[in-house]
Order: structure tokens, then C-alpha cells, then sequence
């Protein structure tokens, strides 16, 4: 097609070229369709010519069809036969030998020692006898495990299971040898005192191990902020030694795994301290402290005896603060059940601050009648008034001596025994007080 210019328009010429049409007879026409690849010279050939050709072609293509259908077949029985083959194989596969063989290669070249330390070191518990033999392992590394069967001799109670890592935390971890730190995990809030290095004996000092103990479960407390956090420490069956006074929180509560004894050697002061501390109050409403407190604070089921061995005039038990005013802070809602405190000057000294809703039972407060020792003084020369105390105190089922009185306070007394020589209840600076 070309344009022809006519003035300033171009126009297309348009003239179609057609080519020559070739007469073919209707078979011919029929075997250009059905075989246009038979030859270039198909129109010099004659009818008979160009069937000889296609028919040519047609044996070739049942020639090739013929081989194709002994290839499928031998194709087909191979596969069978593998088939046979890999079926009869794993049935009747025994390659122990061959294992063994292995083994026994790779346990000669080291190999199997460098697998199994690799796995050890990075997925397995280490199991070791004591805390001792675990500090001086050589084979633990960041990451691994350890668990021991005894802190200081297998089956002491002290047994528990351990995270090893490099990084020093807060939390209660034993120095290993090698430079890292095996941190104790507390499964399921159960935690005693022996895990922590306490002996139990009545004649190692355990009072650095039991503070310790207290102390890493108030934390934990803390850490977690949340009174479904708050811990139960576990005395297991043992005479423990304290050379120095306990201070005790009201966010570990204290419990005993058969009958405990407590000896104190303190010469001053008091065993047992139970107050709050500074940070003890993780909301700073009323309502959720009292949420902390509640419950049995202190229980001594099995039996859980606190006695004095120094000869001196020192407190059993304290609760409360001494001076420290904070409507957020004290005792209450709480219960100190089946304790004995035998022996000592003061039994149980109630410092009358915040100090409200507590409940004994089952106590026996003992002392001796005729060094007309105490087994209940509420204040003393310095604490004089009662702050936000003494709502619902009540002593239930309790064996006690005399009591002295020295801030005014309601105390509620049920089926109470009072063993005495001069009075049941005496107040010194004669202040106010109703029983």
C-alpha cells in the first residue's frame, strides 16, 4: 500500500495483489492437509505415486509405535521389579550391624564424643550430688542446666534446679569456678530454707542463709507485683541456729514441713522481727495491702518451736513497726497459727502501729515465772500511744503467762490458759487498756 499525495491530503492506494490458485484434485487436497510434510515435488506426483508415499510413511509410524509399546512394557516390568525389590528390602532390613559398625568408627575418630558433648552442653540437665560439686563442674556452660540432689550432702532437702548463665542478676545465684553463675529457679512458689545453704543441725549458724532465703522471695514478690505472687518459705524438718535477729516479711509467708526448731543465740534485741519495709507496698491502696497480709502468715502445723539458748533478755517474736507511722504499712488480716515461743524475756512484743485484724492460735508463749518473764507486751517505754491499732486482735486456744501492757489496745481472748505468779495483765505507766 502506498500514499498518493492529492493537495495538502495524502491518500492510500490500495491495490491487493493476489497470487495463483493451484487446481487440486479432492484426494490430493485431502493429503496436503493430513501429510503436508510428504515432499516438495508434490505436485508432480501422481495419485498411485503419493499413496505409496503415505503409506510409506504409515508403516514407519507403526513401526515406531510398535517400539514405543516394547519400551512402555519393559519400562512397566522394571518398575515392578523395584518395586519387588525395595518391598522385600525393608522387610527384611537388618542394618544393626552396619550401626554398630558406625558407632563403633565414630566413638574410635572422637566424633561421638564431640555430638554428644554438643547436645549436653546446650539441651541436658547436668545432675550433681551438692552445690559444691556443681560450682567446681567443668562441663556447664551458658545456657545448660543443673540440678542437685542435696546443697551440702545428697538428700539434705536442699536439692533444687538451676539456669546457668554468664550475666550476674539479682536473683539467687552460686558462683560457678569457671566464672558463671548458676541461678536457683523456684518451681511452682515451693522454696525452702535449705536451698539456700541452711543445715538444719542445730549447730552451723543458718541465720545468713534463712535472711537470704526471705530476702530473695520478698524481691521476687516485689519484682512481680502482684499479691498472686506472693511466696511461702519452708523450714523442713531440722534444729536451726540464729546467732542474729530474722527480719521477716509480710510478703513471704513462713511454713513448716515437719517438726522445727528454731534456737537462738541472739544476746540482744529480738529473734524474730516481723515488719514491712520501705518498699513492701507494690499498690498504694489500703485495700490492697490488706489483700497482701491476709491469710496465715505464719504456719506451724507440723510444730514450729522458737527457743531461746542465749540466757539473755531478748524478744522472741516482734511484729510492727517501732516508730514509723504510714497508714500503708503494718500487720493486719493476718494469722501466726501453731507456734511455740519458749524461754525468753518477751515472748511476743506487738508494737501497736497500723497493727490490727491479727489473729493467734494455738500458741504457747512459755517463759520462766520466776524471773517473771513476759509472754505478751504490747509497746514498751517509747511507745507509749497506739497509732491505727488494735481492732480484732484476738488470741484463740492459746497457753500464755502475764501480760504487760504499756499502749492501750483491744485484745480479744478465746479459750485461753494463763499460767502466772503476780498478775495476768499489768501496765507499768498505768495506761488504759480492756480484756
Amino acid at each position: 500500500m502506498v500514499w498518493l499525495k492529492k493537495g495538502r491530503d495524502y491518500m492510500p492506494d490500495f491495490k491487493p495483489v493476489m497470487k495463483d490458485y493451484k487446481k487440486l484434485t479432492p484426494f490430493k487436497f485431502q493429503i496436503l492437509q493430513s501429510f503436508p510434510f510428504i515432499a516438495e515435488d508434490f505436485d508432480s506426483l501422481t495419485n498411485y505415486e503419493l499413496l505409496c508415499k503415505v503409506v510409506e510413511y504409515l508403516n514407519d509410524v507403526i513401526n515406531n509405535e510398535n517400539n514405543v509399546e516394547d519400551n512402555v512394557t519393559a519400562l512397566y516390568n522394571s518398575f515392578v521389579e523395584l518395586q519387588n525389590y525395595v518391598n522385600n528390602y525393608f522387610n527384611n532390613l537388618d542394618v544393626q550391624e552396619e550401626i554398630n559398625n558406625k558407632l563403633d568408627e565414630m566413638a574410635q575418630d572422637g566424633t561421638l564424643d564431640q555430638i554428644i558433648e554438643q547436645y549436653l552442653n546446650s539441651s541436658a540437665i547436668w545432675g550433681f550430688d551438692t552445690v559444691s560439686d556443681m560450682k567446681n563442674a567443668t562441663n556447664l556452660i551458658n545456657g545448660s542446666y543443673a540440678k542437685t540432689l542435696g546443697y551440702h550432702s545428697v538428700d539434705d532437702g536442699g536439692g533444687a534446679l538451676y539456669r546457668i548463665t554468664n550475666t550476674q542478676t539479682d536473683e539467687y545465684q552460686e558462683e560457678l569456678e569457671n566464672g558463671l553463675y548458676a541461678t536457683l529457679i523456684i518451681e511452682n512458689n515451693d522454696i525452702n530454707v535449705k536451698q539456700f545453704g541452711a543445715y538444719g543441725d542445730g549447730t552451723h549458724d543458718d541465720t545468713t542463709s534463712i535472711q537470704l532465703a526471705i530476702n530473695t522471695l520478698r524481691n521476687k514478690v516485689i519484682d512481680i507485683g502482684d499479691i498472686n505472687g506472693i511466696q511461702t518459705l519452708y523450714f523442713i524438718r531440722g534444729n536451726y541456729k540464729i546467732t542474729s535477729t530474722l527480719i521477716l516479711s509480710p510478703l513471704v509467708k513462713i511454713s513448716t514441713i515437719g517438726f522445727v526448731v528454731i534456737s537462738s543465740y541472739v544476746s540482744s534485741g529480738s529473734s524474730l522481727w516481723l515488719r514491712p519495709e520501705t518498699n513492701d507496698i507494690i499498690d498504694g491502696t489500703l485495700s490492697k495491702v490488706r489483700d497482701w497480709y491476709q491469710g496465715n502468715y505464719i504456719n506451724g502445723t507440723d510444730g514450729f518451736v522458737l527457743k531461746n539458748m542465749s540466757n539473755q533478755n531478748v524478744i522472741g517474736l516482734e511484729i510492727g513497726l517501732r516508730g514509723q507511722v504510714d497508714v500503708l504499712k503494718g500487720f493486719m488480716l493476718a494469722k501466726i497459727f501453731g507456734m511455740s515461743i519458749n524461754d525468753f524475756k518477751v515472748g511476743l512484743k506487738l508494737n501497736p502501729i497500723n497493727l490490727y485484724c491479727c489473729y493467734f492460735e494455738k500458741l504457747t508463749l512459755a517463759g520462766s515465772i520466776a524471773n517473771d518473764d513476759v509472754s505478751i507486751q504490747v509497746g514498751d517505754e517509747n511507745l507509749t500511744t497506739s497509732i491505727n491499732s488494735g481492732e480484732r486482735i484476738s488470741f484463740t486456744d492459746c497457753q500464755l503467762g502475764s501480760i504487760k501492757v504499756y499502749a492501750p489496745i483491744n485484745i480479744n481472748f478465746i479459750r485461753c490458759s494463763f499460767d502466772f505468779t503476780n498478775y495476768v495483765i499489768y501496765s507499768p505507766n498505768n495506761t488504759g487498756y480492756s480484756n
